[in-house]
């Protein structure tokens, strides 16, 4: 397991623009978890896991987002 912390004001900002384009998924009724990405704000923690094809599940709801998951492919492999 690896874990990969970001606070770069920048890194930070577009992945709370980006996690607000989630849409509903109605395609998968399940994803193979490849990831967990972890926000943590003042009061509150929020925690989607996640796949390679950018299917990501919260809260027994599956969500789709191709952005997001390509920026995080960004950060992830950055060398």
């Amino acid at each position: 397991m690896h874990t990969k912390a970001f606070d770069q004001f920048k890194s930070v900002l577009a992945i709370d623009t980006l996690v607000k384009q989630f849409k509903n998924e109605k395609l998968y009724k399940s994803i193979d978890v490849r990831g967990i990405i972890t926000l943590n704000y003042k009061e509150k923690q929020t925690e989607y896991c996640f796949d390679q094809f950018g299917h990501f599940y919260k809260d027994g709801v599956l969500l789709s987002n191709i952005p997001l998951m390509e920026f995080i492919k960004g950060l992830i492999y950055a060398k």
